[in-house]
């Protein structure tokens, strides 16, 4: 069913998050002019959750396809704007988010929050780490980036089913430039960790004499083996 989009009026702060969860805050939200279907991504995530094999990977590999397929029409001055990935994160699609980080809704949210980097998952930053933290934007971004007529989602899910080679490509603005994410990514198939970091640092060192956005795909697949 088709709802209305929302963002906070203004960027969530820490110290109002315990009191959004706690009911004790009711911060202002804006129309964003658009309309989504988030029916899907409520499914999805409520298949996974009553599954006691799902872990916490297969949240992100098939969540991110179903979110990005609802709101990839979206323009980029709306989808940059971390208003909005506060208000889906800590209202529309909180429940997701405890799951997926925290294993359950906690009973006490305040103990909950200040669990290490817990906060940043509701919120994150407009920082390129910033936006791979928060639950939400992440999935959007990876597919975003990642996705492509020809091969779907498998990059993205790829990406996801391991996290080392999601935050060695994500937190670096090479993650930004589809032949170079996608070049990673493949290029990285079958690795362990460290041998991924290792890639990771080869390709972010390549970005330091090369333009990525005129080098193709395959061009830089070569140069990584």
């Amino acid at each position: 069913m088709a709802e209305n989009l929302f963002r906070f009026e203004s960027a969530v702060t820490p110290s109002q998050l315990q009191s959004i969860f706690e009911g004790r805050a009711n911060l202002p939200v804006q129309k964003t002019g658009f309309v989504v279907d988030l029916d899907p991504v409520d499914n999805a995530f409520h298949r996974l959750a009553s599954k006691a094999s799902t872990k916490k990977s297969d949240y992100d590999v098939e969540l991110c396809q179903v979110l990005h397929k609802q709101l990839k029409h979206l323009p980029a001055n709306l989808t940059v704007d971390m208003r909005l990935w506060h208000w889906l994160a800590a209202k529309r699609l909180s429940q997701f988010v405890w799951t997926r980080w925290h294993g359950s809704v906690p009973s006490d949210v305040g103990v909950a929050l200040a669990r290490g980097g817990m906060s940043d998952r509701f919120l994150g930053s407009s920082t390129l780490r910033g936006r791979n933290r928060n639950a939400i934007s992440r999935l959007f971004f990876t597919a975003e980036i990642l996705y492509d007529k020809t091969d779907g989602y498998r990059l993205a899910a790829s990406a996801f089913a391991n996290q080392d080679r999601h935050t060695s490509l994500f937190e670096r603005e090479m993650g930004l430039v589809r032949a170079a994410a996608k070049a990673l990514i493949r290029a990285t198939t079958g690795m362990g960790s460290e041998d991924i970091q290792k890639t990771a640092k080869r390709l972010n060192h390549i970005g330091s004499s090369l333009v990525f956005e005129v080098v193709d795909e395959r061009e830089l697949i070569g140069l990584l083996k």
